[in-house]
Formats: structure tokens, C-alpha cells, sequence
């Protein structure tokens, strides 16, 4: 049997994704467990706007699909070199 292709596998991934159990607006402790990082990491990324973020009053939301998208570019970026 023949082994998966990365195109496979990304489409396995991006299916999946789609059918989330997250909400469309994350929140930081969300976002935090999404990239396996602390809170504190999370709040530095979206305020340098390294992450795509929604600014409500002194919080923060993160949408979903622009949120994933951007962890397959930087996905993309580093398998690049």
C-alpha cells in the first residue's frame, strides 16, 4: 500500500479543521492550547499582530478559519526553510 502524500495529508487536515468543535472567535486560553503556548506568548503575538486578532474593547477574539490559515503559511514557511 502505497504511503500518504503531504497533499493527502493536508487535505485530511483541512477537512478535519473544518468540521471544528471550535467556536469562530477564539479566545486566549483557546488560542493558548490551540499553539501549545502560555497566555502571555498568545498576548505578545496578537500585539505585535503576528496572529490574525479582533480587537473588542481591552480583549482580544481570534478568528478560527484566519487562525488556522495562518498556522498552515507558517507551516508552509518553515518546511520551506
Amino acid at each position: 500500500m502505497n504511503e500518504p502524500t503531504q497533499t493527502d495529508v493536508h487535505a485530511d487536515l483541512q477537512q478535519e479543521r473544518h468540521a471544528s468543535p471550535l467556536p469562530e472567535l477564539l479566545t486566549v486560553n483557546e488560542v493558548a492550547a490551540l499553539l501549545r503556548v502560555g497566555r502571555n506568548r498568545v498576548y505578545e503575538l496578537a500585539h505585535h499582530q503576528h496572529i490574525p486578532t479582533i480587537r473588542l474593547g481591552k480583549g482580544y477574539r481570534f478568528p478560527r478559519r484566519k487562525l488556522l490559515e495562518w498556522i498552515d503559511l507558517q507551516a508552509g514557511a518553515h518546511a520551506q526553510g
